[in-house]
């Protein structure tokens, strides 16, 4: 169960993240609290997962390029954000 206190918190950052269109961030298209359970209905990305992607051996690393392209992107996103006062 979650409490009402973790609902509302759910319910609002849903909605902050809803505010965003960024070609880094997933849309959100529907937010639903039903009852016990509150959800959010985003955009399907294809792509593979970081576990996937880093694998799970020993040389869990990626190519310096990548990792920057990665961040270069995070970062973008994340500067949507702040100018939207999300973060």
């Amino acid at each position: 169960t979650v409490s009402d206190t973790e609902k509302t918190r759910f319910l609002q950052e849903a909605k902050a993240a809803a505010q965003l269109n960024h070609a880094n961030v997933c849309v959100i298209h529907e937010i639903q609290d039903q009852g016990e359970h509150p959800f959010i209905v985003m955009e399907y990305v294809e792509g593979q997962t970081i576990h996937t992607l880093v694998g799970n051996g020993r040389d869990r690393s990626l190519p310096i390029d990548k990792v920057v392209d990665y961040a270069i992107q995070i970062a973008d996103a994340l500067l949507t954000a702040h100018e939207k006062d999300i973060v």
